[in-house]
């Protein structure tokens, strides 16, 4: 029996970051992160901490306040009929 998948809630600043549409391996590098750390706080996996919070805003000007607001209407998710 497979496992259902895990949903994971993007935040308002996961879209934001994907939508700047830059490679995740450069916003890692700026970040002090690894690629992969960048494809979990997309994908709403994870969220980055607060100086990568505030690395984030400076780099991309992306407020904080975006990490702590759910997505809405996000493209990348769509919608399940019930």
């Amino acid at each position: 029996m497979l496992a259902s998948p895990v949903n994971f809630q993007r935040t308002r600043g996961a879209v934001l970051l994907s939508q700047l549409g830059l490679d995740q391996a450069e916003i890692a590098r700026r970040c002090g992160v690894s690629q992969s750390a960048v494809s979990h706080w997309t994908t709403g996996r994870a969220i980055p901490r607060d100086g990568q919070k505030m690395r984030l805003r400076d780099a991309y000007r992306i407020p904080i306040a975006a990490w702590f607001e759910p997505a809405t209407g996000d493209p990348s998710r769509p919608s399940r009929a019930a």
